[in-house]
């Protein structure tokens, strides 16, 4: 291309059009972020998604990077020449998409690919074209050895084209990590801890309760325990609990003697920012029977040893008495 006249003063039309063509290269060669809707040549169009529900209907993944052993799946679209179906009379389309790239271990990197095909109608017109979209997944691996970069391309090709390439997308990025999430992270806030029985002697069961509220987003959106921190130690709760945003739920721990140990003293409990103290007696002293305030409450024990001895020496003592009278 020439960009200087025969005067030797530079051709302004052609360094436009040099540097409208270098500025596109670089679009379509460089690699774009996982949760972006990238566009490609053609107008191929791609999005790195968790769900997708149908037609330009789908939640984008909030960043680029997924938990080991998930599944990614990215939304494609593009337009393709439509074909008559007789039994229907509807026009269709019909689009290969097909997926290519690398995934960990690097170097080099190993090669997978992945496909989809797509007749779904966006619309039941008559058009010579129509566009069409599909869905293609695959895994990222559960070996945390191969946490990292999984890079790729998709490229559609027109079925009722004899195949021909319609367009691509430029590489797209993604990781998997392990402490990644599906979803954004979850934000548990708690509240209302209680526990009983308090004081208990070595031996009992205690049951800790706090109230949960996730103020973030989904996580992983699978059931998952809670934690406490009972003294140094970090116990998880009995039932496990899945939030979405401003959702609320109970927990429980129970917490025995191989938890709290069979010495008596104090024992600080921990979770978010509140903090409990768990009173630990000897065996044998139990809250009922020494009057520390159970909450299930107890009867009065009846005398015995020399208490009713003592009782027994009064009423003999009292009838000898009325008898010399």
């Amino acid at each position: 291309m020439q960009f200087y006249n025969e005067g030797g003063i530079m051709n302004s039309k052609a360094v436009s059009l040099a540097l409208i063509a270098t500025v596109l290269s670089i679009l379509i060669s460089a690699p774009a972020g996982g949760s972006e809707r990238i566009v490609g040549t053609g107008g191929v169009v791609a999005v790195v998604c968790t769900d997708v529900y149908g037609y330009k209907n789908y939640s984008a993944h909030y960043n680029d990077h997924f938990p080991l052993g998930s599944t990614v799946k990215v939304y494609v679209e593009a337009t393709g020449k439509t074909s008559r179906d007789l039994s229907t009379d509807e026009y269709k389309p019909s689009i290969t998409f097909e997926l290519e790239g690398t995934k960990p271990p690097y170097p080099p990197g190993q090669e997978f690919t992945a496909s989809a095909s797509s007749s779904t109608l966006t619309n039941h017109d008559k058009s010579a074209t129509k566009r069409t979209y599909a869905v293609i997944s695959f895994t990222i691996s559960s070996d945390e050895d191969l946490q990292g970069k999984y890079r790729f391309r998709i490229t559609a090709k027109d079925n009722n084209a004899g195949g021909r390439v319609i367009g691509r997308t430029p590489y797209i990025t993604v990781y998997g990590e392990k402490g990644a999430t599906l979803y954004p992270p979850t934000d548990y806030h708690y509240t209302d801890l209680t526990i009983e029985p308090n004081p208990s002697a070595v031996g009992e069961t205690v049951t800790v309760r706090v109230n949960v509220t996730n103020l973030g987003g989904k996580g992983n959106w699978k059931a998952e325990p809670v934690y406490l921190m009972v003294g140094g130690a970090e116990v998880a709760s009995t039932n496990t609990i899945r939030l979405d945003h401003n959702e609320s739920d109970e927990v429980t721990f129970t917490l025995d003697d191989n938890v709290l140990g069979e010495t008596p003293g104090n024992i600080t409990v921990r979770i978010g920012d509140l903090e409990g103290t768990i009173i630990r007696k000897e065996a044998g002293n139990s809250p009922a029977s020494s009057g520390w305030g159970s909450k299930s409450g107890g009867s009065t024990p009846a005398p015995c040893g020399f208490e009713a001895i003592g009782a027994s020496l009064i009423l003999l003592f009292v009838a000898r008495f009325i008898r010399h009278l």
